[in-house]
């Protein structure tokens, strides 16, 4: 998982034409793992809430999941951002900077998990050549899929520094 995530890291500078440094790519995967733990972390409070009775708490958490997921692909340019940063940027900063895009922003990142639903899982393979083929083929899209998320980071990203100038000028470089 953390190779992965450093993949995307290498490739969306590389796509955002910025500089590598460890304290970027550590600030880029601290983002990310916020991104990915805020709906788990609310997934699984409403679960054990559900379980132990607290069902209205449950359904308000179930609420607040459902915003984090449709709030999180808005804020896909929020990792670059925070990775070329020298100070905190707001996740209300980087939602109003990507004003006029959010629709296909939202549109690219959910599309983009359709992708690994195209082969069926490897043990559902009949014979050892079925399930090296799926294996090479889940493989493959899995790369293609961290591919377009550094992309999708990427390209939020420079839409939202195109729209906020004073975005552009927190960071550390100035290529822009």
């Amino acid at each position: 998982m953390f190779v992965s995530l450093a993949t995307v890291y290498v490739v969306a500078m590389m796509i955002a034409e910025a500089p590598l440094s460890w304290l970027g790519g550590i600030r880029f995967l601290g983002i990310m793992a916020l991104c990915v733990s805020i709906p788990l972390g609310l997934l699984f409070g409403g679960l054990l809430l559900l379980r132990t009775g607290g069902g209205i708490t449950a359904v308000i958490l179930g609420l607040s999941l459902l915003a984090a997921l449709i709030a999180i692909p808005l804020l896909s340019a929020w990792p670059v951002t925070q990775a070329l940063s020298g100070v905190f940027v707001s996740p209300v900063r980087i939602l109003r900077s990507t004003k006029g895009y959010r629709w296909g922003l939202f549109t690219a990142s959910y599309a983009s998990t359709v992708l690994n639903k195209i082969l069926p899982a490897t043990d559902t393979a009949k014979s050892g050549g079925q399930a090296i083929i799926l294996a090479i083929g889940n493989g493959a899209i899995s790369c293609i899929s961290l591919l377009l998320l550094a992309s999708i980071a990427a390209t939020a990203w420079k839409f939202a520094i195109r729209q906020d100038a004073t975005l552009a000028k927190s960071i550390e470089f100035q290529n822009y």
